[in-house]
């Protein structure tokens, strides 16, 4: 695998400011949403110039609104809305919409009240998945937001996660057939708790809240969480993971299942997967001699592949790389 360096952005290129979150548009590889910690927002655009047979990349960055905050190392977040053309930029108390195209003014779709209360997340993935509403997470609740809707969230479920006193929890959608469910998780606590909630109207949810096996061995609490889909040869066979990170750097995957027959109940990981070594690699194991083997000209040779889509989970994972 070669890495190319495209651009590089340093606070200088956001007034001085430093880089808080990051997100990829999910329509387009050369553009990008960041937001800098005092609530600046850009959009970072890349673009391919063929020059002498060979191919140039040059970047720009385009102000999106102006910092909000003298106050630096302030909390905010970054995502596209569900509409094309759209950005959602989350603080600690207040939910905004941007609109990158035309000249409508920034829009408060939620505002929180309360001692306490106070906004930890936002998923990424709303215009990828082409799901209705935007889903975030506040000390207390999951909460589901209509960008057509400004005012009031059109679902919210009290999670009781840590008690209210967890600022880093975050939420990663995970979308299995009709069901857009919501996995909170924390790197102070050990516990990851499934919310299913909508994707499409009506805003209702079948479920209440319930805490999810952990694989034996999982290190905990993880740093971050993410979202990756398998895409093997077989359809019917895709596999919906979580990959987390320690805070050591170290990567690790918890697969989820759900059958047809078990839509409506909590989605369940793969058992491990259990490997008999043959008698050659075991033989070579041990330091001894391969028994001898025949030849056989009726085998046959085949290969079996799995395809991962890891951009949203990377994503997360350099942004957490970014804080630290």
């Amino acid at each position: 695998m070669t890495l190319d360096d495209i651009a590089t952005l340093r606070p200088s290129d956001t007034a001085g400011r430093h880089h808080v979150d990051i997100a990829l548009d999910p329509t387009s590889f050369g553009r990008a949403l960041i937001v800098d910690e005092c609530g600046g927002v850009w959009l970072w655009t890349e673009s391919k110039v063929e020059v002498a047979e060979r191919l140039s990349h040059s970047a720009h960055l385009r102000r999106i609104r102006q910092a909000v905050t003298t106050t630096r190392d302030s909390f905010f977040r970054v995502a596209w809305g569900t509409r094309p053309g759209t950005a959602v930029v989350m603080s600690r108390t207040e939910l905004v919409l941007l609109d990158l195209e035309g000249d409508s003014p920034p829009e408060t779709l939620l505002e929180l009240h309360g001692d306490g209360r106070m906004f930890t997340s936002l998923d990424k993935t709303a215009l990828e998945r082409q799901a209705s509403y935007s889903t975030l997470t506040t000390t207390y609740e999951v909460i589901w937001v209509d960008e057509l809707a400004p005012g009031s969230p059109v679902l919210s479920w009290t999670h009781d996660y840590g008690g209210g006193n967890v600022k880093d929890l975050e939420v990663a959608v995970v979308h299995i057939g009709e069901q857009a469910i919501a996995i909170l998780s924390s790197g102070t606590e050990n516990t990851f708790l499934a919310v299913h909630g909508p994707s499409e109207p009506p805003a209702t949810s079948q479920h209440h809240p319930y805490a999810l096996t952990v694989p034996q061995g999982l290190p905990l609490p993880l740093a971050s969480l993410g979202v990756v889909h398998t895409q093997p040869n077989d359809v019917a066979a895709n596999t919906t993971m979580l990959l987390g990170i320690t805070p050591e750097g170290a990567l690790w995957t918890i697969p989820l299942r759900s059958s047809r027959e078990q839509q409506q109940k909590a989605p369940k990981r793969k058992a491990a997967i259990r490997t008999k070594w043959s008698d050659a690699v075991q033989a070579k194991a041990e330091r001894k001699e391969p028994p001898v083997m025949e030849d056989d000209d009726d085998d046959i040779a085949g290969t079996r592949f799995k395809d991962l889509n890891l951009r949203w989970a990377w994503l997360g994972e350099w942004c957490y790389l970014l804080e630290a």
